[in-house]
């Protein structure tokens, strides 16, 4: 009787589900603040965190190409191919992407850091470490690379660059194929500035030095000296005849001051026609003096009055002769002038050739170099494209990475995912408010239940008034 007795009272004392039921209407309180608070924190999160943005990017690890160490005769014996790719070589792949030298480059195309600080550098490429991670894809020959950034062309953009420099890197390390490119461009870049240089100095010199075609202003230069000397020499040659001229006049002049026969010269009588026809009238009216004096007395009217005739005509041909000499000195005079302008209009000219002999050789010497800076150009240019077609024939040949999936701008952030932070925040908020009230009940010592006073007091408990 009295074991049944107690195991009964034992059983009614056991935890029932009305028990644990009222444990959350005991402490309601913390439940309510418990969900109220992770609700209001899911909210912070979702709508007060700073945006990241995630870009991906694969690699596809291609079999690893040997080049043997003799080659045979054939052209398919040049390269023999590793058809499998090993696990080695995928972690490879994924540890050299955490190369300070791969990360460098990021830091420098996208100013991360300024260069010649060597602490900020090394700062900015720790930063990028955390930024991305690459793991190999399981069962593939292909390694994801996922990349953060807090804007979404940022993401892109840098993640372009890291696999760019990741591909340049991982040829340098494997097969040390630094070919001669950079010198190339080195070269270009360097003629290239010269022969603009020469070219602006040449217009320069064009345009100061007023030179469109050397050759041919020279060629008219010496056209006007010549065309100048040649009128010099007319000019002389008309002075010296006309100077000639006035020495027979002089001479014709000084005869008709006589009392004698004033004979002219050939030069005269071909020149001056009035002179001639005055010299005839001169003769008859000599002969008419003669007659008249050997026929009248002398002192008698005929003889005066030939007389009078004959020394008018020989005053009219001597001022005829005057005027004519008069005008000879004068056009003399204007030759001498115009002979002088010549001779200066000519030292010009000749200095002008001069100069222009001088600023030709220095065109031409300019004209000389930016030929050869051209040609040395346009020969670099040449080689430079041949050593570019060379390197992708390369880096085609000995690169077995390739970017299978370039990243693409994401178009939404990923983190914070506000839809699924709101989702989860229900059930997290209901479970951790459970979790709360289970805390909070078991640590308050407050006697609410006959499970209570066995639990906590451990006496055994007869009865309850409920039960009486």
């Amino acid at each position: 009787m009295d074991s049944s007795t107690s195991n009964r009272r034992e059983g009614d004392n056991k935890l029932t589900f009305r028990d644990i039921v009222a444990i959350f209407f005991y402490t309601k309180r913390v439940f309510v603040f418990t969900f109220i608070g992770v609700i209001i924190g899911a909210l912070l999160l979702a709508f007060l965190s700073p945006s990241t943005y995630t870009a991906k990017a694969r690699l596809l690890v291609k079999p690893r190409i040997e080049k043997p160490v003799v080659f045979d005769e054939g052209a398919d014996s040049r390269f023999n191919v590793v058809d499998n790719v090993s696990d080695q070589t995928l972690n490879t792949v994924v540890h050299l992407f955490n190369s300070a030298d791969v990360l460098k480059e990021v830091v420098k195309m996208h100013n991360l850091a300024p260069m010649d600080d060597e602490s900020a550098v090394l700062e900015a490429v720790s930063d990028l470490r955390k930024q991305f991670r690459a793991e190999p894809l399981a069962t593939s020959n292909i390694v994801e690379i996922i990349y953060q950034a807090p804007d979404a062309e940022q993401a892109r953009d840098q993640l372009n660059t890291l696999l760019d420099a990741y591909i340049d890197y991982y040829i340098e390390v494997n097969q040390g194929l630094k070919g001669s490119l950079e010198f190339f461009d080195e070269q270009v870049a360097m003629f290239r500035e010269r022969y603009i240089q020469l070219s602006n100095e040449l217009a320069a010199a064009r345009k100061n030095l007023n030179l469109a075609n050397p050759n041919l202003q020279a060629d008219n230069m010496l056209a006007v000296v010549r065309n100048l000397e040649t009128r010099k020499a007319e000019i002389a040659s008309q002075l010296k005849a006309s100077q000639q001229r006035v020495n027979f006049l002089q001479g014709a002049y000084d005869k008709v001051g006589t009392n004698g026969y004033v004979g002219l010269t050939s030069e005269l009588r071909q020149n001056y026609p009035a002179l001639v026809e005055m010299e005839r009238s001169l003769a008859q009216l000599i002969i008419n003096k003669k007659t008249a004096e050997s026929n009248f007395q002398p002192g008698s009217k005929p003889v005066a009055d030939a007389v009078a005739q004959y020394n008018n005509m020989r005053a009219q041909i001597r001022g005829y002769i005057r005027e004519v000499i008069d005008k000879l000195q004068l056009d003399g005079q204007s030759g001498a002038e115009e002979i002088r302008s010549l001779e200066d209009s000519i030292a010009q000219a000749q200095a002008n050739v001069g100069q222009l002999s001088a600023d030709t050789v220095i065109l031409q010497r300019i004209e000389f170099e930016r030929d050869v800076a051209e040609k040395n150009y346009r020969l670099y240019e040449d080689k430079r494209e041949a050593a570019r077609i060379s390197e992708e024939k390369n880096r085609s040949q000995f690169a077995n990475v390739t970017v299978a999936n370039r990243p693409l701008t994401p178009n939404a952030p990923s983190f914070p995912n506000i839809p699924l932070i709101l989702i989860l925040a229900i059930p997290v908020a209901i479970l951790l408010a459970l979790v709360a009230c289970i805390l909070s009940y078991s640590s308050d010592q407050s006697l609410r239940s006959p499970a209570d006073v066995q639990t906590r007091t451990r006496l055994r408990l007869l009865g309850t008034l409920d039960a009486v």
